[in-house]
């Protein structure tokens, strides 16, 4: 198992602001908001109001003046629902300290953190890179309360799919798609926006004569929301997409975890103890068919060059609380 694991390493609820939110043209007169949700923007048209400044050269700025509702961290982002190069700055006060900015966390979208006083109020600017403009959906989350005491344990309940996909100078490339079990007695961390997720590996084998041989690896997929079904018992939801209810399954289709821009490298990974670095490097990035998928020689699956052999695909989930939790020997499949 050791080996194996060296191997294949492997959101909240939101409650919505409605269609349409203000938003202020310059920090004077920035829009008030407050609490988490979900916020409708568009820079369509706007001016700037405000320095470039080193994470992004921010320009169509528009901004809001939000009110924290109790001392907690949060995160905003822009990373669903938004069309254009997206740049997300926070300052203390009008023309004051520049507390986080961000460019191109989630691909061209942005996400920043604050750790915010009950009461006091933040400025938020969001623009676009040179200028860049459109509309989305500014997204502001605090810390998710942690589960209660226990012990998760996630395991592969099923394997799905392949897919195959074009392949580059005789190499394939191919992903294969894994649902996971929670069968522990506590719910499973799965939040997208920090290293308390699950990181799921795949590989291919090949089994011929006395010979057990690796064929392929694919870079990890980064879990980013549990759904909460049936598949290995009776699901207890956890009634949110960040923890991965007792009982629950959770289903990652062969393209979702072939899809180049959620898949990371397995160096930033430790797969005794779960720990990575987030965010992870080429996140978000794309390349050729065969980028991050699992990579195999044509040669190795040539049913006339080795017919007597039988391929074997893997899946695997590595997850930081999983294995504190003591539970981290029983992940592949």
């Amino acid at each position: 198992m050791n080996l194996l694991r060296s191997l294949a390493l492997v959101v909240p609820s939101l409650c919505l602001a409605g269609a349409a939110s203000a938003q202020g043209a310059t920090c004077a007169t920035a829009a008030p908001i407050a609490g988490t949700g979900t916020f409708n923007f568009s820079n369509v048209g706007a001016t700037n109001d405000g320095p470039a400044f080193a994470c992004g050269n921010i320009a169509a700025d528009v901004w809001y003046a939000w009110t924290a509702p109790a001392s907690d961290s949060y995160t905003f982002d822009t990373c669903t629902g938004t069309s254009f190069d997206s740049v997300l700055a926070v300052y203390d006060t009008c023309g004051g300290t520049l507390l986080d900015c961000n460019d191109d966390t989630c691909g061209l979208q942005s996400e920043i953190q604050v750790s915010a006083v009950a009461g006091a109020t933040y400025l938020i600017r969001l623009g676009g890179r040179n200028g860049a403009q459109g509309s989305g959906t500014l997204t502001v989350v605090g810390t998710p309360p942690p589960p209660p005491p226990g012990s998760p344990d996630v395991i592969v309940g099923a394997l799905t799919g392949p897919s195959n996909y074009s392949g580059v100078g005789g190499i394939g490339a191919y992903s294969i798609g894994t649902t996971s079990c929670n069968i522990g007695t506590d719910e499973l961390l799965w939040e997208a926006n920090n290293p308390n997720h699950p990181v799921i590996g795949q590989n291919i084998y090949r089994h011929e004569g006395n010979r057990f041989e690796l064929l392929g690896i694919s870079y990890l997929k980064h879990g980013f929301t549990a759904l909460q079904q049936n598949l290995c018992s009776p699901c207890t939801s956890s009634g949110t997409g960040t923890r991965l209810g007792v009982g629950c399954s959770d289903p990652y289709g062969s393209g979702l975890n072939g899809s180049q821009s959620g898949l990371g490298p397995r160096w930033q990974v430790n797969a005794h103890t779960g720990a990575f670095t987030y965010p992870y490097s080429q996140q978000g990035q794309g390349g050729n068919s065969i980028f991050k998928r699992i990579q195999v020689h044509n040669t190795d699956l040539d049913p006339s060059l080795h017919p007597t052999a039988t391929i074997v695909g893997e899946g695997q989930y590595i997850a930081p609380d999983d294995a504190a939790a003591g539970n981290g020997n029983n992940n592949v499949a």
